[in-house]
């Protein structure tokens, strides 16, 4: 994708972009993306992947955005050895960022959201009598369940916004592919939202 590419796209929405996601693969077009959005869509958020080791300018990119997903190879990469202690140093090189989030494979994963300001940690979802089949996927699984809570159901405390992306991802590793995975958690969201109402 070029950054013309990208600027047709956005500009052509019928309605006005609310949300942009990227994976980060490009990170100097991607930036530039970035600020394109902020310079001529300034109400769109922002969230971005900083997830290859080596690949430069993710940090830049981590930088400009509004919600940071990592991976547990970025961060061990940098010398840290567990989730909780690397979310909580990534708040003072972000202060920009509202929700950073970080994967940790079996261990779960953890998140700090800036407003109200909390770190949550969720263990790792296991499907009873299932052994891990295909984890190929897992992290982009669990980023679309954090984008899902964040764009569909804002209202949802933070650690259920964790929980639910863990159990989409726990559930993704326990088969092959996708298939069936939005059924199966529509039930799930649906709860989040009755458990709401009558709190």
């Amino acid at each position: 994708m070029t950054l013309k590419e990208f600027i047709a796209v956005v500009d052509d929405l019928e309605d006005k972009p609310t949300w942009c996601h990227f994976e980060g693969r490009i990170p100097d077009v991607t930036l530039q993306c970035i600020t394109y959005l902020r310079q001529n869509h300034s109400d769109t958020r922002v969230s971005v992947e900083v997830e290859k080791p080596g690949r430069e300018g993710l940090e830049e990119l981590a930088k400009a955005a509004d919600v940071v997903f990592f991976s547990k190879s970025w961060a061990q990469a940098r010398g840290w050895l567990d989730c909780h202690t690397f979310i909580v140093e990534q708040m003072q090189a972000y202060p920009q960022a509202s929700l950073l989030c970080c994967t940790w494979g079996s261990e779960g994963a953890c998140a700090y959201q800036k407003e109200p300001h909390c770190i949550e940690r969720a263990d790792v979802f296991k499907v009873k009598n299932t052994d891990v089949v295909d984890s190929i996927g897992a992290g982009d699984t669990f980023t679309a369940g954090m984008l899902y809570m964040l764009v569909c159901r804002p209202e949802a405390h933070s650690k259920e916004k964790l929980q639910f992306a863990n159990e989409l991802a726990g559930r993704k590793v326990v088969q092959e592919g996708f298939d069936g995975l939005g059924e199966m958690m529509a039930s799930r969201a649906a709860g989040l939202v009755e458990a709401r109402s009558d709190s």
